[in-house]
């Protein structure tokens, strides 16, 4: 399931980078194993941005700050970031 996971974050970075934030909402829809939880909704988030949907993705940020296992650090900063970016 890790693997899987891992296959699923990277392909929708992927598909976002080539300008197609549907395609990877769709493979970030399936349950994400907890230990991925946090990541899987910063990267709905960065697909919901492109895909010009910011309260939708600030609202998946906010998901990734609250499941993320630590609440310092750089994975945190990157986030608030985004959201900050957002202006809402």
């Amino acid at each position: 399931d890790e693997l899987r996971a891992v296959a699923r974050l990277r392909l929708a970075a992927v598909l976002i980078d080539e300008k197609t934030p549907d395609a990877a909402l769709k493979m970030l829809e399936a349950e994400a194993p907890a230990a991925f939880a946090a990541q899987f909704a910063l990267s709905k988030g960065d697909a919901l941005v492109a895909a010009g949907k910011s309260a939708e993705a600030k609202t998946a940020y906010e998901t990734a700050l609250q499941k993320a296992a630590s609440k310092t650090g750089p994975f945190v900063d990157s986030v608030q970031m985004r959201i900050d970016a957002l202006g809402h």
